[in-house]
């Protein structure tokens, strides 16, 4: 499969900074983020791959893209998760008084959501969405942020569909996947020592069997691709 071009910069300070800096310099941007099981649909999914291709930073996000990207490329991958990089991103948002709009989970979550938005940096959206919904682009305000959490792959097959839309009106779009519901009492993230050992992903498993099952299973084939690279 295709070698991505992954953002290597592993301070989330200094790669804030160049975020906003694309934004600035480009007038819109694109980032995307990209862990192993995703990765496995690329075989077969070109429509996902285009999407992908189109980030403005594409980050890295797992301990699976790093054993494979150091095995296959003899490439240090940082961690890059979209659930530790996006608070950052919130915080320079009420830092700078950036306008944001969500767009993604169901509306129990986004309620949670935004709660924990308010209490912990004083945000609130000025629009929201649930993920089942049509969104009409007109209600995205110029030069804003979007935040886009419906999931993996049809969040970055959206932003693909509208990247015009998204470069006319001169958004940052971010594509955060399951973000929103980690704030609703019925999901939580993984306790710190769990993520030490690398071990989220079982987590997130145990605690919704159903929901991440082939997602889970998919993990796997990173013993194939290492053996076809021995």
């Amino acid at each position: 499969m295709k070698k991505f071009d992954f953002e290597l910069e592993s301070s989330e300070k200094i790669l804030i900074d160049k975020v906003f800096r694309t934004w600035s310099e480009n007038s819109f941007c694109i980032i995307n983020f990209l862990y192993y099981s995703n990765y496995t649909l690329l075989k077969k999914d070109r429509e996902y791959k285009e999407a992908l291709d189109i980030s403005s930073h594409l980050l890295p996000d797992g301990i699976g893209m790093q054993i494979l990207y150091k095995h296959k490329y003899n490439i240090k991958l940082p961690n890059l998760n979209g659930t530790d990089f996006t608070p950052y991103v919130l915080r320079y948002t009420a830092e700078e008084k950036i306008s944001f709009a969500l767009y993604g989970s169901t509306d129990n979550g986004l309620k949670f959501f935004k709660e924990w938005l308010e209490k912990e940096y004083g945000l609130l959206p000025y629009f929201s969405v649930n993920g089942y919904e049509t969104i009409d682009l007109k209600s995205i305000k110029n030069n804003s942020i979007l935040l886009i959490g419906r999931g993996s792959p049809l969040q970055e097959k959206w932003v693909l569909k509208n990247v015009n839309e998204v470069k006319e009106k001169g958004l940052m779009v971010i594509t955060v996947g399951g973000f929103f519901d980690y704030f609703s009492p019925d999901n939580r993230r993984a306790p710190n020592f769990i993520r030490k050992i690398k071990l989220e992903f079982l987590f997130r498993f145990l605690q919704s069997p159903r929901k991440n099952f082939s997602k889970f299973f998919r993990n796997f084939n990173i013993i194939m691709d290492l053996f076809n690279n021995i």
